[in-house]
This record gives structure tokens, C-alpha cells and sequence, in this order.
């Protein structure tokens, strides 16, 4: 592993490790604050989260298929292809996320997750989830700037977005007595700051994004590239609601424990979502010109840098969780609750972590987003949801046990991961 590849790695995952960790920030100021509402608001928070969580992993996936042409456009110095594309992508998204707002407004969508908490669930849903247009410009926009050499503006973005997330929930929820409103309002501005700064450094650093003409790139050829990294994380993300379902079947207690780790588990991947951009970046690059044995070099080092990474933060974690329980106004058992959860997601965040990097980075840079989207769905839906169900038949309201079963599902995914990755069919150029 050079020196300079390290700084080339560091380079991106550095900032867009602190762009995810800001963007998390939302979440963790939003629960700490909502949490001194009590256990009913954090698990209502909680299970409206979940659900907007589908549709922002969705706009993540069409931030990944952008990157996935922007690094290789990159790589062969073509900008205006790379304006066209993005142009065109963020168009389709606001679209549908649009439509995606209107309907959850309409429909009673939480009676699926929760009972107890279902008027705070779908009091906090139809305000909070009309960040997501905002949300797609922010995320298709950063992927262009860190792709053309602006890895840090992104965060710069971000930073102002938290600074007012903080100031405003501390004013609606506090200072107005707006409660979850006021947490939702807040996180809906300060994603509008958020989207407007990003648009912003694009206008400055990158001009060219104005330019217009015809995609050469064939419709097919993006279809396929993009159509299954939408479909991976619709549907992966509809596995992770089963679960939030199964949890908001346990007990308010267990659904608020839960919900309690979502800001700290946001912060944990955050910062070790810089080394799955790289990959994608990187090893994007590599291809992009023709470079397939540095390709292959370069994400076994990425691996390697990404595991090191999660073996301290599982250290980190395992120390501050005890600390971090005491922000919220909930009982002891629940405290207990959350601790053991925390615990048990840094054990399988070792393997967690390097599904990340090779299926959602190295695997996905050569195009192979197909077969990475069977491999999820074999891990979610094969092994996952019916784990989840089996360990509620098993464990009742257990939730950690409940956890530890269906977080099987990641084996499962790292093995065939590295199978694919070993038979180096992922190697290819797009054209």
C-alpha cells in the first residue's frame, strides 16, 4: 500500500466520512432532544424514521449510480456528459420523491409499525418527510463535487445544515413548546440551508453542470447500472422495516431501546463511509482507465484499511456506550436495553463494515450492480426476514436476541461477496 494512495484514499473518505457524519447529526440532535419527550415520541420518531429511511436510501442509490458514471466520466475528462447525466438524474428523483410525500401524507402508513405510538409516528412523518427533495440535491450534487476534485465543500454544506438543525430544534421544540413538530420542522429547514449551500459550491466550482445536449451514454446501458441499485436499496431498506416491524411488535420499552441507537449507529457507519466512497471513486478510476490490476490492488488495501477502521470504533463504542444512554429521559431498563444493542451491532459491525466497502463500493465501480443486488436480496430476504420472525417466535420481546439472529444475515452477504470478488468478474469498464 504506497503512501500516496492512502493520501488519495484519506482524501475522500476524510471529508465524506464528516459529510455522513454531519448528515447523521440531524438524527442524533433530533432524538437527543426529542427524547426528553418521553418514550412514546422517541419510538414514534423512531418508526416515521424508519419508513423516510426507504426513500433516502433510494435517493443514496441514485447518488451511486451517478458516481458510478461521474468517476469513470472523470477518468476520461468528460464533463459535459457527466452535467447531462446529473441534470437529468436529480429531475427524476424530486419527481418521485414528490410523489413519495404526497402519498405517506395520505395513507396511515404507521399503523403498520406501532399501537402505542402511532398518532406521534404519523404526527412527525407528514412534516418531516418532505426534506427528501431537498435531501436529493444535497446528495446527487455532493457525489458530483467530491468526483471533480471538491471533497470537502460537500461538508462545508453539511455543516451549516447541522448548525441550523441545532439552533432550530432547540427554538421549536424548546422555545416554542412545538414538540415533535418542531423537530420535524426544523430538520425539513435546515435540509433547505443544507441543498442551497451545495448548489452554491457547484455553481462555483463546477460551471460546466449548466451545459445541455444529448446523453451518449445508452439509456440500456444506464438501466442497467442504476435500475438495480434503486431496486437493492428499495428493497433492502423494506427488509429493514420488516425488522422495525417485528421491534414495534416487542414492547415500547424494547421499540424505544431501540430507536435510541439509531443516531449512534448513524454516527459509527458515518465515519467509516468515507473508505465504501473511495472505493467507489478509486477503483472507478482505475477502470475508467484501463488500470485492472491496480483496481484489484487497490481494493484489498481499501479492505484492509476499512476493517482496522471498524475493530477501534467497536473499541469506542463499547466504552461510550454507558455515557451516551443518560442523554435521554427513559428508565433504567431501557438504558440496559440500548447498552446491550449497541454491544451487539459493534460485534457484527466488523462484517458490516466490509459489505459496505466491497458490495457497495468495490463491486459496484466496475458496474456489477445486478449480482450485488441478488446478493442483498439472498441476505435480506433469504436470511434476514425470516431470522427476524423466527427470533420473535423464539425470543418473544427479546429484542438483543431478536438483533443478534437477523444480523446473521450480513455472513451471509460478506461470503458471497467475497466469492464474487475473488472470481474478478467485476473487473470491467463501462462504456
Amino acid at each position: 500500500m504506497t503512501k500516496s494512495f492512502k493520501q488519495a484514499v484519506f482524501a475522500i473518505a476524510i471529508p465524506a466520512a464528516l459529510q455522513s457524519l454531519v448528515q447523521n447529526s440531524f438524527t442524533v440532535i433530533d432524538q437527543m432532544m426529542i427524547g426528553q419527550l418521553g418514550m412514546a415520541a422517541i419510538a414514534g420518531s423512531g418508526f416515521a424514521g424508519r419508513y423516510i429511511g426507504i426513500f433516502i436510501n433510494v435517493i443514496s442509490a441514485m447518488a451511486t449510480g451517478l458516481g458510478i458514471f461521474a468517476a469513470q466520466y472523470a477518468g476520461r475528462n468528460d464533463h459535459k456528459q457527466s452535467a447531462i447525466l446529473c441534470r437529468k438524474m436529480v429531475i427524476w428523483t424530486i419527481i418521485g420523491m414528490v410523489i413519495i410525500g404526497l402519498l405517506s401524507c395520505m395513507f396511515p402508513i404507521m399503523h403498520l409499525y406501532t399501537e402505542e405510538a402511532f398518532l406521534e409516528a404519523m404526527l412527525y412523518l407528514r412534516i418531516a418527510i418532505w426534506f427528501l427533495p431537498f435531501g436529493t440535491c444535497t446528495m446527487l450534487y455532493s457525489v458530483m463535487l467530491r468526483c471533480y476534485g471538491h471533497p470537502n465543500e460537500p461538508f462545508y454544506a453539511s455543516a451549516v445544515g447541522i448548525g441550523a438543525n441545532t439552533l432550530l430544534n432547540a427554538l421549536f421544540i424548546f422555545g416554542f413548546g412545538w414538540g415533535l413538530i418542531g423537530a420535524a420542522l426544523a430538520t425539513v429547514i435546515s435540509n433547505i440551508l443544507n441543498a442551497a449551500t451545495v448548489l452554491y459550491f457547484c455553481r462555483k466550482y463546477l460551471p460546466w453542470l449548466q451545459e445541455k445536449g444529448e446523453l451518449e451514454t445508452h439509456a440500456k446501458t444506464l438501466f442497467q447500472v442504476i435500475a438495480p441499485l434503486v431496486l437493492n436499496e428499495f428493497l433492502w431498506s423494506l427488509g429493514e422495516n420488516v425488522y422495525a416491524m417485528v421491534y414495534g411488535h416487542t414492547s415500547l420499552a424494547a421499540s424505544a431501546a431501540m430507536t435510541m441507537t439509531t443516531p449512534i449507529i448513524g454516527l459509527y457507519m458515518g465515519m467509516l463511509m468515507g473508505f465504501s466512497q473511495a472505493a467507489g471513486i478509486l477503483v472507478g478510476r482505475d477502470l475508467g482507465k484501463g488500470n485492472k490490476q491496480e483496481a484489484v490492488i487497490h481494493s484489498k488495501d481499501l479492505m484492509k484499511l476499512s476493517f482496522l477502521g471498524s475493530l477501534l470504533l467497536f473499541g469506542l463504542l463499547v466504552l461510550i456506550a454507558p455515557f451516551y444512554v443518560k442523554i435521554y429521559q427513559v428508565d433504567d431498563q431501557v438504558q440496559t436495553i440500548c447498552i446491550q444493542l449497541l454491544i451487539a451491532f459493534g460485534v457484527m459491525s466488523l462484517v458490516k463494515v466490509q459489505n459496505m466497502v466491497v458490495g457497495g463500493g468495490i463491486l459496484r465501480a466496475g458496474g456489477r450492480t445486478t449480482i450485488v443486488l441478488i446478493i442483498d436480496m439472498i441476505g435480506t430476504w433469504g436470511g434476514g426476514v425470516p431470522l427476524a420472525l423466527l427470533g420473535h417466535y423464539l425470543f418473544g420481546d427479546q429484542i438483543v436476541w431478536i438483533y443478534l439472529l437477523l444480523s446473521q444475515e450480513e455472513v451471509i452477504r460478506y461470503i458471497l461477496c467475497l466469492i464474487l470478488f475473488k472470481q474478478g468478474k467485476w473487473i470491467s469498464s463501462l462504456n
